[in-house]
């Protein structure tokens, strides 16, 4: 995006901590900036016992959030999916999982660079 003249600048934190309901994970923080608009994506584990668990039998969680626009973001979590294979689903606000394609990926990286 940068080469096609977007100017998105980022900026990373590792061993970031953020809460997941009544848990707190810990890891890598990255984001995304074109002007004011800012992608903020955070994920993570609990990597001690008083951090708690990640809910719904996870490995980890993640949140992809927007700067002023708390409605467009979405928690991601990490499960086990057979044979030494992990796979990110989407937490639907119903409870529902859905796959994580990359087009839903892509989605997010449009919303800052309109």
């Amino acid at each position: 995006a940068n080469r096609a003249g977007a100017s998105i600048t980022t900026s990373q934190l590792d061993a970031h901590r953020f809460r997941v309901g009544n848990s707190t994970m810990v890891g890598p923080q990255l984001t995304l900036r074109v002007g004011v608009r800012a992608l903020t994506i955070e994920a993570g584990w609990p990597r001690a016992p008083r951090d708690g668990i990640v809910r719904g039998g996870g490995l980890a969680c993640a949140r992809l959030s927007h700067f002023g626009n708390t409605k467009a973001g979405e928690e991601l979590l990490l499960v086990h999916a057979g044979e030494g294979e992990a796979r990110w689903f989407i937490l639907e606000e119903t409870g529902a999982r859905t796959a994580l394609l990359a087009e839903r990926l892509l989605r997010h990286l449009d919303r800052i660079l309109v």
